[in-house]
């Protein structure tokens, strides 16, 4: 059984027993590291050094974010079913450029590029949908726009980012 509504700062939190707002206060310190190792990891040159150790630190924090989002969601279900969903599409997206890096599967530069953009665009999705609507100039925009706002800002830039690296180095690797 929910408990009842309450309000920090000025924003409405849907539930106020205790273990809800612990998990809701590590879901937002770990959305909040995603944001910024993302960020990193975006603008980084992608070469060893900060684009990867920012790419894993992402990861982990994408974790933590699932692990909490997972939970939160299940104490209010099913009325965020779709922030589950979005996260679940964020860390399977998350994984597959992961794994498309670690294991170098064929093209896999595309693959990884996808996977990780993908994800983050999910993650600010995922916000902008819970939180938009909340949030002052946020609040005036039409809710169709935190569905798509970061798709579509997110999905030009990567095919931007693919067409720059596309010439630079090779989108196959062969396994040795």
């Amino acid at each position: 059984m929910a408990g009842s509504v309450i309000e920090i700062g000025g924003l409405p939190i849907p539930d106020d027993r205790p273990m809800f707002l612990a998990l809701l206060g590590v879901h937002i310190v770990a959305g909040l590291w995603c944001v910024v190792t993302g960020a990193l990891a975006a603008s980084a040159g992608k070469r060893r050094g900060r684009h990867p150790r920012a790419g894993r630190l992402y990861l982990a924090g994408l974790g933590v974010l699932l692990g909490s989002l997972t939970v939160l969601s299940i104490l209010r279900w099913p009325a965020t079913v779709h922030l589950l969903v979005i996260g679940l599409a964020s860390a399977a997206a998350a994984m597959v450029g992961f794994l498309a890096r670690r294991q170098r599967w064929h093209r896999w530069l595309g693959v990884h590029a996808v996977g990780m953009s993908l994800s983050y665009v999910a993650l600010l999705t995922g916000f902008l949908v819970d939180n938009g609507p909340l949030l002052p100039v946020w609040r005036e925009l039409p809710h169709v726009l935190h569905w798509m706002l970061p798709t579509l800002i997110g999905v030009p830039l990567v095919v931007r980012a693919l067409a720059r690296y596309r010439h630079r180095a090779p989108m196959t690797s062969v396994r040795t």
